[in-house]
């Protein structure tokens, strides 16, 4: 029995399913004439009741027409759209477990998921069906196309067709809460790509966490906008809405910053989850938005990345009727295992990331694996129904993944204090060692990011003769101002010690590249500079 185990005080409420096949069918047979999807790219609205019968007549094509069984796996390349939230309900409702990776994939790093976890089926979409389509031949791999191209079928097509009555086996095909239902791929902007298995339990388990009253509720007057469906975040998204009723938004993964809060503002969302690259892109171009730009959004949900002081007072003061709230979590967690509470505002602090979230437990540890009290810097390890069973494929990183005693290790150092408030520092893989001395990019980061000109900034290691490695900085800016690269090194440096000086330098860049959830790539910017 482990010591210092923080466990969540609220009780993880009970939904009643089995499976998420279950929790599709049941609560979309509900008022089926009711918008449940919108899709803020073609302005299309989906009821209730289409859904469950596009997603069966999907179901039944891929059991019938593409003979594949249950648990093999349909692998998307296609753009976040309504057909693809629907055809994923089909994958679940037919046995199967889907798995996304984000349209704009290069063919190196779809043979690199292929590696991993050797699809039957690969959904493509019309910008990239012809390349893409080369590569599944090459692997011997079904291919389909998401929306309309040329003469071939396409989902939307079969979404209308009438299924055959007597399929066998019946729909939904029946799964337990231990059945793999999903692949979430991750780690492939930092090395090769892992494949994170997820359950029915998994799955469950974080919608009804964010059900509680006190976490995320939701309720069927709101609409929640949908993050991206190859993240874990847009699947939880997905499956919230269904379980609460509240309609989704759906918005395309290459959406820019302006066209994330033009969705906001037009199909008025009340729910976003938004990254803090995008909260400080909002706090610093305030002046582009219209009074009442925001009038309907009321609960804004933030993580991914550090946020800092700056940017959660500021949005504070900016969004005053808004509840705005940090949290942290992994895909290998299975979204967000920590929230702020509803007393998130006595706190004088705004860094922390909550409280356990409930269900979960969270232990910190030390480098020998022993349990550390409060205000006890270490690594954060959690176990709960809504955690991974491991990787597919991966003896050796299951091995690294867990403790002794069966807690994921997330790979992020931080604390929590007497009040069981979590505290993020960040990844181990993110701390350098210069002239002997670990230091903390990401606090790094928070000090530019805390400059008036600079929007976002993200911080890498690069090498040094006489000190190891030193820190370099890439920031974006604030449009039309003049600061320079030398002022924003000057007011790094002055407020750091000799070891955390920007010695790499710093340069300033149109816009970063980033992921689908809005994570900064950071292997990227270090190639930049390397080629």
């Amino acid at each position: 029995m482990l010591s210092n185990v923080i466990k969540s005080g609220l009780k993880l409420p009970a939904l009643g399913f089995e499976s998420v096949s279950q929790l599709l069918v049941q609560r979309l047979s509900r008022s089926p004439n009711t918008i449940q999807i919108i899709d803020t790219a073609t302005g299309r609205h989906t009821t209730r009741g289409q859904i469950l019968d596009y997603g069966l007549n999907f179901a039944a094509y891929l059991r019938d027409e593409c003979r594949i069984g249950s648990g093999d796996v349909v692998l998307f390349v296609t753009q976040n759209s309504d057909t693809h939230a629907i055809a994923l309900c089909g994958v679940v409702l037919a046995a199967e477990v889907y798995a996304s990776i984000p349209v704009h994939s290069t063919a190196r790093e779809l043979e690199e998921v292929l590696d991993v976890i050797t699809p039957t089926l690969l959904v493509l979409d019309s910008t990239n069906y012809e390349a893409m389509a080369k590569i599944g031949l090459l692997y011997g791999i079904k291919t389909l196309v998401l929306d309309k191209h040329e003469s071939h079928t396409s989902i939307e097509d079969i979404f209308l067709k009438t299924r055959a009555t007597g399929s066998s086996p019946s729909l939904p095909v029946p799964t337990t809460a231990d059945t793999i239902i999903t692949y979430v791929m991750t780690s492939g902007s930092t090395g090769r790509p892992k494949a994170v298995r997820r359950t029915n339990g998994n799955h469950l388990a974080v919608v009804a966490a964010f059900g509680h009253r006190d976490v995320c509720p939701l309720t069927p007057t709101d609409v929640l906008l949908s993050c991206g469906l190859c993240h874990i975040c847009g699947q939880r998204s997905l499956l919230s809405a269904v379980e609460s009723g509240a309609c989704l938004a759906v918005l395309r993964c290459d959406e820019n910053h302006d066209d994330v809060f033009a969705t906001i503002s037009k199909y008025r969302v009340t729910d976003a989850l938004l990254v803090p690259t995008q909260l400080n892109y909002l706090v610093k171009n305030w002046a582009k938005f219209p009074p009442g730009y925001f009038a309907t959004l009321k609960h804004v949900l933030t993580g991914a990345a550090p946020l800092t002081a700056a940017t959660y007072d500021e949005a504070r003061r900016l969004l005053p009727d808004v509840r705005l709230r940090n949290s942290y979590g992994m895909s290998e967690s299975g979204f967000a295992l920590t929230v702020h509470s509803p007393d998130a505002h006595l706190l004088t602090n705004c860094e922390t990331v909550g409280k356990a979230n409930p269900g979960m437990q969270i232990v910190v540890i030390d480098e020998n694996g022993v349990p550390l009290g409060a205000n006890q810097l270490g690594v954060i390890c959690m176990k709960g129904d809504q955690v991974t069973p491991g990787y597919v494929n991966n003896s050796r990183e299951n091995e690294r993944l867990f403790t002794g005693h069966s807690y994921l290790r997330s790979g992020d150092i931080g604390y929590y204090d007497d009040n069981h408030y979590f505290y993020i520092i960040g990844r181990i893989k993110e701390m350098i060692i210069v002239d002997g001395v670990n230091i903390a990019l990401a606090e790094l980061e928070r000090l530019l990011t805390g400059h008036k000109s600079v929007v976002n900034a993200a911080v890498i290691a690069v090498s040094d003769d006489g000190h190891g490695e030193v820190p370099m900085a890439f920031v974006t800016v604030v449009e039309g101002s003049d600061v320079t690269e030398q002022e924003l090194i000057a007011y790094v440096n002055g407020q750091v010690n000799e070891h955390k000086k920007l010695r790499g330098g710093l340069r300033i860049v149109d816009k970063f590249p980033t992921t689908p959830s809005g994570k900064i790539k950071k292997p990227q910017l270090l190639a930049s500079i390397v080629f």
